[in-house]
């Protein structure tokens, strides 16, 4: 199966070749340790992910996530957000205007929705 997604991934990157944006591969499982490897890089996610990415449950208190989002502004980290069809866009809480400037500099909303998830890609994959 490693191979079938090596493969794929190299199929998909080889596109990119010679263009903006680059694909970075890394062992950094989280965003906030793929923003210290590639600072100034830029991150294509689905909503899913931008919900956990600004979930307090998964930080040990509040403050552990503000010095995540610090430190991303800080790397000029940028978090482009697809949407799933069906999805409640309104629902985010980058888009509200209540919550901080931070997090809406470092999170940005892509228009249109996707039918796809990423866990669908892997399982054609298996």
């Amino acid at each position: 199966m490693i191979d079938a997604l090596e493969s794929l991934f190299q199929e998909r990157a080889w596109q990119f070749q010679s263009h903006w944006p680059g694909i970075f591969r890394s062992d950094a499982g989280l965003f906030k340790e793929k923003a210290l490897c590639y600072p100034g890089a830029h991150f294509a996610v689905g909503i899913d992910t931008a919900h956990r990415i600004l979930d307090p449950k998964y930080y040990s208190s509040m403050h552990e996530l503000q010095n995540v989002l610090r430190s991303f502004r800080s790397t000029e980290t940028k978090i482009y957000v697809f949407h799933r069809e069906g999805s409640d866009n309104q629902s985010l809480a980058f888009q509200n205007p209540n919550f901080s400037k931070e997090v809406q500099e470092i999170f940005v909303s892509l228009p249109g929705s996707w039918n796809i998830s990423s866990s669908h890609l892997r399982s054609e994959c298996e």
